[in-house]
């Protein structure tokens, strides 16, 4: 049997690697990739869902690049993130820059969040644009863990003005790998809103041998003004490699356009002991697991 769309052969590749690597030990994080709406990497994680910020007790760094085209098709971007969070709280900032056309630009993105048992509620605020007056988008995310591996979340974007929603499910092993599907669509009644974008994601990572992980996606997108639509297919792959303690280096590729990123990742998790002291206090205060 032949493929008729070679841009998935990437995704393919994920799931065959995932089968045959299911036994394989647990791992110790050491970065994050992509993973769609309820898992993304974490020194970003406010960009796509601040909730997100309380998946781990971990600190994070993320400096990324991706190059531009000859054409100017598609600008060069910079992409700069902290993040961290304990059981109770996360915190990200970080700097999101592009240069097209010799024009750039310069924008922000921020976030918090806060846990309580079993859901997780988080804001973000987004700075477009620096040099010249914009909006002040901002979103709130909400996340709840069904089971300790199945997780529900809901993001709305840019509540203030355009309003778009977005609805995950998940599951995850955390020794190993993630996954999720999720759908994005525009609330009703924005007239604003002269395009409408809807989409559809799958989303996977895979960690193990305590130093590579892979991810893989697939999401469908469609957009619909009042004279025309149109649609596309977008494939992903990436990969991180950690290189000393805490030094990983990571890679993602995306079809439909072709882009590529390729960055540095710091990370520090929080050590077996203050895990071990944290439930030992919950457990003395009556607070349970």
């Amino acid at each position: 049997m032949r493929l008729k769309n070679p841009s998935h052969w990437p995704l393919l590749l994920f799931c065959f690697i995932l089968i045959v690597t299911t036994e394989i030990h647990a791992r110790q994080k050491f970065a994050t990739l992509p993973g769609g709406l309820l898992y993304p990497q974490f020194g970003i994680a406010s960009f796509t869902n601040a909730a997100a910020l309380m998946n781990d007790w971990y600190s994070e760094v993320q400096a990324l690049y991706s190059p531009g085209k000859d054409d100017n098709s598609i600008p060069h971007s910079y992409l700069l993130g902290y993040s961290t969070a304990n059981p109770k709280f996360g915190f990200n900032i970080g700097y999101l820059g592009s240069t097209q056309t010799g024009v750039a630009v310069h924008n922000l993105f921020g976030g918090f969040a806060y846990r309580k048992k079993k859901h997780a509620v988080g804001l973000a605020l987004r700075k477009n644009d620096l040099v010249f007056s914009s909006s002040l988008p901002v979103d709130l995310s909400w996340m709840w863990d069904i089971t300790h591996r199945v997780t529900l979340g809901v993001v709305g974007y840019d509540l203030l003005k355009y309003q778009t929603m977005a609805i995950g499910l998940g599951y995850e092993n955390y020794n190993y790998y993630s996954l999720e599907v999720d759908v994005q669509f525009p609330l009703p009644g924005y007239p604003e809103l002269a395009t409408r974008e809807y989409s559809a994601n799958f989303a996977t990572v895979l960690y193990f041998i305590k130093a590579v992980g892979i991810s893989a996606g697939t999401r469908y997108q469609k957009w619909i003004n009042t004279t025309e639509e149109s649609s596309r297919w977008r494939t992903s792959l990436g990969g991180v490699i950690r290189i000393k303690k805490n030094w990983s280096i990571v890679g993602t590729y995306t079809s439909n356009p072709d882009t590529y990123t390729v960055g540095l990742i710091w990370g520090n998790p929080a050590t077996a002991q203050q895990w071990i002291e944290y439930w030992l206090e919950r457990d003395r205060r009556g607070l349970g697991r």
